[in-house]
């Protein structure tokens, strides 16, 4: 999966023929204008899965073969990447497709903030599958959290990063 940061105004192109431009975004949601020719389906995810129960979404099917090959492969998924200055920066990532959520209940103060200093079991936040199922998330490593890059409440994909932690 590709995470892009763009601004309002902004679109990416894919394919060369369907442009996703972000319209407005604020705190909680991001409005999107997308052109694509007649025979390409935009669905939002509720309704696809709405329309495929039970069914992985192409998302779900990819990162799965992603993480096959890799066990085929005998090496873990790549999770981070160097920052400038050699500083080495992971990511918390949806352990499954579902909400996240970054505090214990609404209202609630959020688990990490950028700034927060972590440890390899400090819960970052948790996931809620469709089935209902919550799985919490930690950190994973001894750092700092230099970003939260999903919203609590907000719909994720399997894979997706979440948190982002400077080690060390």
């Amino acid at each position: 999966m590709l995470a892009l940061a763009r601004s309002e105004g902004q679109s990416i192109i894919i394919d060369g023929h369907i442009e996703v431009k972000i319209v407005k975004w604020s705190r909680s949601s991001v409005r999107l204008a997308i052109q694509a020719p007649r025979e390409v389906t935009v669905d939002r995810d509720e309704i696809w899965r709405k329309m495929h129960p039970g069914q992985a979404t192409p998302l779900e099917v990819a990162e799965k073969e992603r993480n096959e090959r890799f066990a085929r492969e005998g090496s873990p998924p790549p999770r981070g990447h160097m920052m400038h200055g050699g500083d080495h920066e992971v990511t918390v990532q949806a352990s499954a497709a579902g909400v996240f959520y970054g505090s214990a209940g609404p209202g609630g103060s959020a688990y990490v903030a950028a700034g927060s200093a972590v440890e390899a079991e400090t819960l970052v936040g948790s996931i809620k599958a469709a089935d209902g199922t919550v799985t919490d998330l930690h950190a994973g490593v001894k750092g700092t959290v230099v970003r939260v890059l999903a919203s609590s409440g907000q719909t994720v994909a399997a894979g997706e990063a979440l948190v982002a932690v400077k080690v060390g």
